[in-house]
């Protein structure tokens, strides 16, 4: 049982470490979703089900789809109706329509 509980710790802690040296989002994301799995197997381990289902619940189910939907949002890809892509900032050599169209 201590085994199998320091090798979780273990592999918790390599995952959340992981976490900061990824340079992908989504990754990010998927690996902040793998911890708090192990999190939430962790709280069993420990006699605190409801704890557990708490967090497997919103922390890695619910959790993950904010972030993955507010990624697609802004940069990941999401296309408006209009066929431009929202939540992009600006490129050097883009041109700026408002102030063309304001005579400036």
């Amino acid at each position: 049982m201590i085994t199998l509980l320091s090798f979780l710790v273990i592999v918790l802690l390599i995952a959340a470490a992981a976490i900061l040296f990824i340079r992908d989002v989504l990754q990010a994301v998927i690996l902040l979703t793998v911890v708090s799995l192990l999190v939430s197997i962790l709280f069993l381990f420990v006699a605190a089900p409801d704890v557990a289902i708490t967090e497997a619940a919103i922390g890695s189910a619910l959790t993950t789809i904010v972030f993955v939907v507010a990624y697609r949002r802004t940069r990941g890809g999401g296309r408006t109706r209009g066929g431009t892509n929202r939540g992009t900032a600006m490129q050097p050599g883009d041109r700026n329509i408002s102030a063309q169209e304001g005579g400036e």
